[in-house]
């Protein structure tokens, strides 16, 4: 997990989620620097997970995009 923009007090963020060299790459350039803007304009934390929340070898593991409902766990 990466902060890329500390929450302030309010504790509120934009989260995602982009793992595997490629996808955290194209995340990187074509999306980040609108995000941190965006970010910064509305006074919100930017948190990235650059590696799946969940063991692959786990019982149950799903695919990463069913990953996020995770989010509020790890953050914890």
């Amino acid at each position: 997990m990466q902060i890329l923009i500390q929450p302030e007090k309010g504790g509120n963020a934009i989260v995602t989620i982009a793992t595997g060299g490629e996808f955290l790459a194209q995340w990187e350039k074509n999306a980040k620097a609108g995000w941190e803007g965006y970010c910064q304009r509305h006074r919100l934390g930017l948190i990235l997970f650059d590696e799946e929340l969940y063991d692959r070898a786990a019982t149950g593991w799903k695919k990463v995009h069913w990953q996020k409902t995770l989010i509020g766990q790890a953050l914890k």
